[in-house]
C-alpha cells in the first residue's frame, strides 16, 4: 500500500482521475452530439 500522503501519488492519482473524467466528457460530448444530429430536421441544415 502507498502512503497517499506521498506527494507522488497524489501527482498520480489526481492524473488519472483527470484522465478519466476527460474520457467521460468525451464521451457524453460524442452522445449529445449524436442526439442533436438525430434531432435535427434535413430541411433545416441551412439554418445551423
Amino acid at each position: 500500500m502507498y502512503c497517499i500522503s506521498d506527494p507522488f501519488v497524489v501527482m498520480e492519482s489526481m492524473q488519472l482521475l483527470s484522465h478519466i473524467s476527460l474520457k467521460m466528457s468525451g464521451k457524453l460530448f460524442k452522445m449529445s452530439e449524436m442526439l442533436v444530429k438525430k434531432r435535427r430536421n434535413p430541411y433545416n441544415r441551412r439554418v445551423l
